[in-house]
């Protein structure tokens, strides 16, 4: 089978100095284990606490603090997963007209100031829009972090370097149960998201001072590739947009764009015209005034610079309706081909799935498994660190497993589905019998194996993704 990238793509001239592509993954790595943690953290059992009970009538945890019952701790996840999913296209859109390095950085920024304000809720509205914020503030790192990877990684390891990308979410999840195990019980649920906020800190500072890294296909010509399925792995031409038929959509733009231009000059011209009008009509009154009445000249001018910043108001509010236009064409045009791509499509269609169903042993498993093996777990924190150091193990090795296992077939789009098919139905067979063991020793060692065939799902999905679409 042809492989996704047959011979290394050209380099991507860059001008930062820090940059290597070992480096780049680096930084997305800490990033991502940052994000994940998040996602940890509110799921564990000891910052998520319990609503009050007869026995304990304040409860514990955040839970108890704002006296929410259990549906209410699951909008809060809703919450932050409608902010991811309506702040991935827009950042998405945003990347063909700004450096996507630096509106990652940005996105990281608002994601830092909403897990501070996690911390310092008054009351549970206000945590509520707090966790939809982070949702949209991690939708930057969500949508642009593994295009990057894809671009600069080895060509012969690509899946491989995805592995490595993706195992942060494992190991952020996990970390993230025994972090907030750890902190909610010594220092209260809220120090969870201060300390996570004052961690990420530094690289938000680091990305708004550092020159940015390119992406292949949001700044010039570029080229994709594809590992099997309708293509054979030939290079197509793509232009800025990263559209099939570049040229044609970089001609779009181009023309949209210059309608902007064109409807600003427009309007500019009229008010000038306008204003040349009056000038006309009574020019050599105000040539009379100008020589004869110094005060009525002063009065002019103020009226010139007041029609001067009518026109650049007007001009400006041209050009902002016209970029929005852009950007909604733009986001309909690539919604479009991406419907007529019957990978892309199925594919995406099985990962919400997946997902769905992961996202639900991640928010409800610490709580879960300390409620049917309370017994054996003794407290919260123990629930979250078992669940967590079950996570650790079964991300590295699943993650890994299946970067290298589609590596090891060819690196193709059919070898990766493959490796996504068998693994995920074993996968959730396990999982779900894991909650019918009759013991915690038991139920340990079958969700062990499950999860890890549910974390060997995470590179090859990706790639499968990454390959059936071209770039920007």
């Amino acid at each position: 089978m042809p492989s996704p990238s047959p011979s290394p793509p050209p380099p991507i001239p860059t001008s930062a100095t820090w940059f290597t592509p070992e480096r780049l993954l680096a930084l997305f790595c800490a990033m991502s284990m940052l994000i994940y943690l998040d996602r940890g953290v509110i799921s564990s059992a000891a910052v998520s606490g319990a609503p009050g009970t007869r026995s304990a009538p304040l409860g514990s945890g955040l839970q108890g603090e704002f006296d929410i019952g259990y549906a209410e701790y699951g909008l809060l996840q809703a919450a932050f997963m409608t902010g991811l999913l309506i702040g991935c296209p827009i950042f998405s859109s945003l990347s063909k007209r700004r450096n996507p390095f630096k509106l990652i950085g940005g996105g990281l920024a608002c994601w830092t100031v909403a897990t501070f304000l996690c911390g310092v809720a008054p009351n549970y509205a206000s945590l509520f829009v707090a966790r939809a914020v982070v949702g949209v503030g991690e939708a930057s790192f969500c949508a642009l972090a593994a295009p990057f990877i894809d671009d600069y990684a080895p060509p012969s390891r690509k899946t491989t370097w995805l592995a490595t990308f993706y195992l942060c979410i494992p190991l952020g999840i996990a970390f993230g149960f025994m972090y907030g195990g750890v902190v909610g019980s010594a220092l209260g649920w809220r120090w969870a998201f201060i300390l996570e906020s004052v961690a990420m800190a530094p690289v938000v500072a680091f990305c708004a001072d550092a020159a940015p890294v390119p992406m292949r296909g949001v700044n010039g010509g570029c080229r994709t590739h594809s590992g099997d399925g309708g293509s054979d792995g030939e290079e197509e031409e793509l232009g800025a947009d990263g559209s099939r038929g570049g040229r044609e959509g970089a001609e779009d733009r181009v023309s949209l764009l210059a309608a902007a231009e064109a409807a600003a000059a427009a309007a500019e011209a009229a008010t000038l015209e306008g204003g040349a009008r009056g000038d006309a009509d009574d020019g050599d009154v105000d040539l009379a005034v100008d020589i004869d009445d110094a005060d009525a000249g002063t009065g002019a001018n103020e009226m010139t610079a007041s029609a001067t910043l009518r026109r650049r108001a007007a001009r400006d509010a041209t050009r902002a309706a016209a970029a929005t236009k852009t950007m909604r064409l733009d986001f309909l045009r690539d919604a479009s081909q991406l419907a007529k791509i019957p990978v892309y499509v199925l594919t995406v269609a099985a990962y919400v799935a997946y997902t769905a169903v992961v996202g639900v042993y991640a928010v409800w498993g610490p709580k879960a498994g300390y409620a049917i093996y309370g017994s054996a777990l003794k407290t919260r924190g123990d629930a979250d660190f078992a669940l967590g150091g079950i996570t650790v193990v079964a991300g590295v090795v699943g993650t890994l497993l299946g970067g290298r296992a589609v590596d090891a077939f060819g690196a193709s789009r059919r070898a990766a589905i493959t490796v996504c098919a068998v693994s995920s139905v074993a996968a959730f067979a396990l999982l779900e019998a894991s909650f019918q063991a009759p013991t915690f020793a038991i139920f340990a060692c079958v969700f062990l194996i499950g999860e890890t065939l549910a974390f060997v799902v995470q590179a090859p999905v990706n790639a499968v993704i990454l390959w059936s679409v071209p770039p920007g």
